[in-house]
């Protein structure tokens, strides 16, 4: 009779173990930028939060899902740089936002750029670079910066971008430079008054 209870606690304890480390796994294959310290108020500076995030989904060996829920983060210029071990996912609930002041990220060039990144996927959420007061710069004729893109790829193969809002880019919403392989879905652009509301690619076996 001992002899059977012992294997049933066995039994037992090797079903639980097993199931917390694979909550463990779970866990550890999405990297949601709030537990780096992104605050969701459109106000706090999220951009390490977010650098922090990507590096560490970065050296995963697994597929991974970084993961913005919803609220607004604001984001400086932020360049994610590869090649990663494996696929990365970014999962946008939230809506990511520029700096207020459009010389902030107009004097970069770029906004959110990937660099030799391989296998990534964008999903759904919005962009908001906040483009309007730049425009009315360029429209005043004053002395205005060069302005920026607001998603750049360079380098990238395996893209996917898919059920992205772009919203008031200072210059370009969407930039393909150089990559291999890209799908770009249900995506909406949406541009201040005055300015093109485009996208641009330089790139082999795009599909739109």
């Amino acid at each position: 009779m001992d002899h059977t209870n012992n294997k049933l606690v066995a039994a037992l304890l090797m079903f639980f173990s097993s199931f917390l480390l694979m909550g463990t796994s779970m866990a550890a294959s999405n990297y949601n930028v709030v537990n780096f310290g992104a605050k969701p108020d459109g106000r706090t500076d999220s951009t390490k939060a977010f650098l922090s995030a990507w590096k560490a989904a970065c050296r995963s060996a697994a597929s991974v899902t970084v993961t913005v829920p919803r609220g607004s983060f604001l984001l400086k210029p932020v360049e994610f740089r590869g090649p990663c071990r494996s696929r990365i996912t970014f999962l946008i609930d939230g809506t990511i936002v520029a700096p207020s002041d459009y010389r902030g990220l107009g004097n970069s060039g770029y906004w959110i750029l990937f660099v030799e990144v391989n296998r990534i996927s964008i999903n759904g959420g919005t962009l908001d670079a906040r483009g309007a007061s730049f425009w009315a710069c360029r429209k005043s004729g004053k002395s205005c910066p060069g302005g920026a893109r607001s998603m750049t790829f360079n380098w990238a193969n395996d893209v996917v971008v898919s059920g992205l809002t772009s919203i008031n880019s200072q210059v370009t919403h969407l930039v393909i430079n150089s990559c291999n392989n890209v799908v770009v879905r249900k995506v909406k652009l949406v541009a201040p008054d005055q300015s093109p509301n485009t996208m641009a690619s330089t790139s082999k076996r795009l599909l739109v």
